[in-house]
């Protein structure tokens, strides 16, 4: 989501212009300080992202797909992560239902 916020400046402005769901006076500030942002940035320099901002970095070690059937028969399919030549490659795996 980070690379999306510094990819995109225009919407990286807008987001920067007030915190999400804050009372604001009128469109006018917002209007007023996107434009202040606007030019501050205009030199293609990075954007702050927002001090409110945080995430979480996931790192998968499997994955499981079970896609059901009326029989009860169902498809279950897991991916699990192994190295080849230093390479992380997925082992697809059936199991049973």
């Amino acid at each position: 989501m980070f690379r999306k916020f510094l990819m995109r400046n225009q919407s990286s402005i807008s987001i920067a212009v007030q915190e999400e769901s804050t009372v604001v006076p009128g469109r006018n500030v917002l209007y007023d300080e996107y434009k202040e942002l606007e030019q501050k940035y205009a030199d293609g320099s990075v954007i702050p992202k927002p001090k409110i901002w945080g995430g979480y970095r996931l790192t998968p070690h499997l994955y499981e797909f079970w896609q059901g059937q009326k029989s009860r028969l169902h498809d279950r399919l897991r991916y699990v992560p192994h190295d080849i030549d230093g390479q992380r490659l997925w082992k697809v795996e059936r199991l049973a239902p």
